[in-house]
């Protein structure tokens, strides 16, 4: 429960058995960065194939999004590759769209407020270079690239006009010495002004010198539309609950209720796929409606973790208060493959910063975060039209660091940033986009604001003892830290099911159990989606198999949350 990506990076590297090996959470943190960043504009995500969806962010299912034109980011797009491989004959276009450097980029860049501020003051590198495939026009637009990020605006105009949504398999820059570069590229519906798709490619490499060669590549094309299959799904069972799809590439759906503390219900899937290759767009939700009127999720879940076998895990919060109408229906709902366009798009570009330098300003501030545990270091600023980085350091490897919100105050003005958790194991950023407007000299004062910390603690006296497990629920409390914590078990079927809690909202939460001791230990199941600095310490877990009645259950730890705690710490001028 609750570890960072970093946390994640560290264990799925190391050949050794990890001292707290939560893979099962790992997977509710991956994409931190991606995740927070999109977040803040309130848009549908995905992370290669996996999605953490907010109850902010959903005014329809992963597929319905799409719909309306949400933003949808795909991570590291690689991982999504089908082996598509780009053509040999690509031929470069000399002519240029009457309306390429018309378009208007603003919704699209939501949340990206420092390139949105760039561009508004002429900044962007202008481009205007395409390639075809398959009488897809392919154009990069225009390039910002400064001492923070390079981002690319591009379109594609298809020959046979609009055709559902579009996603890539795979987009990437490749730099002069043939290293593949990688980011994160974010799509908009088709626009019919322009008559194509728009998106922009980001990633955090910059050029080294002020003027650099690249190429810039994207193959995979695949057009999609939304898609729903019904589903008889009945809330008022807790048992498992299956369904045979067999449609679309996908197999076997199981669903599994839950009944949380309070007004809440959490339900818990896992799809099984006919077609691999289909989990790489499909980005499959349960949906459920009310009429026409769409269900809300109560709070943010998972999309996407891997399950024992394989499958496509989905984890989503309701109010029971919500699930009272008698007219409800049930489906899942994900994204279809309509049309692929064979093949790929190779451009070749002149990466220049030299514009963006008389906005960036570069400081080496070596300022130390001493805390009671994990601290760190600001090693330097870096200060560009588009954002705001600061560089940390750390001695521990894929350290956690304790606070969960970071704000920079610049001269008064405050920015809300995130921590972006890069693949480093001594070295992170936290990022701040620098909004249309603000003036920074070397005088202006900024003041690193952190708050909401989460502190890590191992009880390795904890031992919780359940007995007489049976199909009716238990219930015990015992202390974990010198916190009470209560338990809850039962049995279903051959499966042991254990839900905790504290009623003392200092306590964070138990991140997982295990039973057994050294190399013969055996970890839990983690049914629920919990996130560091969520104020939530409730977990649901599971033992698969396990016949016994009674069973003595250890924690590799706990975590004590402290939301009003703030930090402010100067760090220029």
């Amino acid at each position: 429960m609750k570890p960072s990506e970093n946390e994640m990076i560290q264990r799925l590297k190391k050949a050794e058995p990890p001292a707290y090996p939560d893979f099962e959470a790992m997977w509710q943190r991956i994409g931190h960065a991606g995740v927070e960043a999109a977040a803040s504009s309130k848009e549908a995500v995905g992370t290669a194939g996996f999605q953490v969806s907010g109850a902010s962010s959903q005014q329809g299912s992963g597929a319905e999004a799409s719909g309306r034109e949400a933003v949808r980011l795909l991570k590291k797009p690689r991982s999504l590759r089908r082996g598509l491989v780009i053509a040999a004959a690509i031929a470069l276009v000399a002519a240029t769209p009457v309306f390429a450097y018309q378009l208007d980029w603003v919704h699209l860049l939501n949340g990206r407020s420092g390139i949105q501020s760039a561009l508004a003051q002429g900044m962007g590198q202008k481009m205007e270079k395409s390639a075809v495939q398959d009488g897809a026009i392919f154009t990069i637009h225009t390039a910002v690239v400064d001492d923070n990020r390079t981002v690319l605006l591009y379109s594609l105009a298809p020959a046979g006009g609009e055709d559902g949504y579009l996603s890539f398999s795979d987009m990437r820059l490749t730099d002069s010495k043939g290293k593949a570069i990688e980011g994160s590229y974010s799509m908009r519906g088709w626009d019919e002004a322009s008559h194509s798709y728009r998106g922009y490619f980001e990633t955090e490499w910059t050029p080294e010198q002020l003027v650099d060669q690249v190429d810039f590549s994207a193959s995979g094309a695949s057009f999609i539309s939304n898609a729903a299959i019904p589903i008889e799904l009945d809330l008022t069972s807790d048992s498992i609950q299956r369904f045979n799809l067999d449609q679309d590439g996908m197999g076997k759906l199981e669903v599994q209720l839950f009944k949380q503390n309070g007004d809440e219900v959490l339900l818990s899937s896992a799809l099984s796929f006919t077609d691999e290759t289909v989990k790489g767009y499909a980005f499959p939700e349960l949906t459920i409606k009310s009429g026409d009127s769409l269900v809300k999720t109560s709070r943010s879940g998972t999309f996407g973790k891997p399950g024992p076998n394989g499958e496509y895990t989905m984890l989503q919060y309701f109010k029971l208060s919500d699930l009272t109408s008698s007219d409800f229906t049930y489906s899942l709902s994900y994204a279809r493959e309509e049309g692929q366009i064979d093949g790929g798009w190779s451009i070749p570009l002149e990466l220049d910063k030299q514009q963006m330098l008389s906005g960036t300003i570069k400081r080496d501030v070596q300022v130390p975060i001493d805390l009671q545990q994990n601290s760190f270091k600001i090693d330097q600023i870096v200060i560009t039209p588009t954002q705001i980085r600061l560089t940390t350091s750390h001695e521990q490897k894929y350290m956690q660091y304790p606070f969960q919100n970071y704000k920079l105050d610049v001269g008064g003005t405050l920015l809300e940033g995130y921590l972006w958790g890069g693949s480093e194991p001594y070295n992170n950023a936290i990022r701040f986009e620098r909004p249309q407007g603000l003036v920074i000299s070397e005088q202006t004062p900024i003041t690193l604001i952190q708050s909401y910390e989460v502190t890590t603690h191992t009880d390795k006296d904890a031992v919780i003892h359940l007995s007489d497990i049976k199909e009716e629920k238990q219930y015990m409390t015992t202390e974990v830290g010198g916190y009470p914590v209560k338990w809850t078990y039962y049995r279903k079927g051959s499966d042991v099911f254990i839900q905790n809690e504290s009623d003392d909202k200092t306590f964070g939460g138990v991140n997982q159990t295990f039973r057994g001791k050294g190399r013969d230990s055996v970890p839990s199941e983690i049914l629920t989606a919990n996130f560091s600095g969520d104020g939530i310490n409730s977990s649901t877990e599971v033992y698969r198999n396990y016949e016994g009645d009674s069973l003595d259950l250890s924690i590799y730890y706990y975590t004590t949350d402290a939301p009003d705690k703030e930090l402010r710490t100067p760090l220029l001028p």
